[in-house]
C-alpha cells in the first residue's frame, strides 16, 4: 500500500481537490477563445470590409489564433493527464470551430468565466 505525501489540505482532514477536467485553465481559455472568434468575426471583420481597415482582423486574428492553440493544447493536455474522457476532448476541440461553441462548452462542464 502506498501512501501519498501529505498536503496542507491533507493534514487538515480535509481531502485533496481532485484535479479538475473542465475547470480553472481549461475553462477561462474557452472563454476567452470563444470571446475572441466572436470578435474576430462580429467586430473586426466587419470593420475590414465595411470600414477599410484591415489591420483590425490582423490583430484580431493574432490573438485570436494564439488564444486557439493555448485551448488546444490545454484541452490535449486535459485528455493526456486523463482529466477529460477522448469524447470531451472531442467536443472541445468541435466546440472551438463554432462561433459561441466554447461558451456552451464551458457552461455544461463548469460555471462562467472565472
Amino acid at each position: 500500500m502506498s501512501r501519498e505525501p501529505a498536503t496542507p489540505a491533507t493534514r487538515a482532514g480535509r481531502p485533496a481537490p481532485a484535479p479538475p477536467g473542465f475547470d480553472g485553465r481549461l475553462r477561462r481559455l474557452a472563454w476567452a477563445e470563444g470571446s475572441s472568434l466572436l470578435a474576430l468575426v462580429g467586430v473586426a471583420m466587419p470593420l475590414k470590409y465595411a470600414a477599410g481597415l484591415p489591420a483590425a482582423v490582423r490583430v484580431t486574428g493574432l490573438v485570436h489564433g494564439l488564444l486557439f492553440v493555448l485551448y488546444i493544447v490545454a484541452v490535449l493536455e486535459a485528455f493526456g493527464t486523463r482529466r477529460l474522457s477522448g469524447r470531451a476532448a472531442a467536443l472541445a476541440i468541435a466546440a472551438a470551430m463554432v462561433p459561441g461553441g466554447t461558451f456552451a462548452l464551458a457552461r455544461r462542464f463548469g460555471r462562467g468565466p472565472g
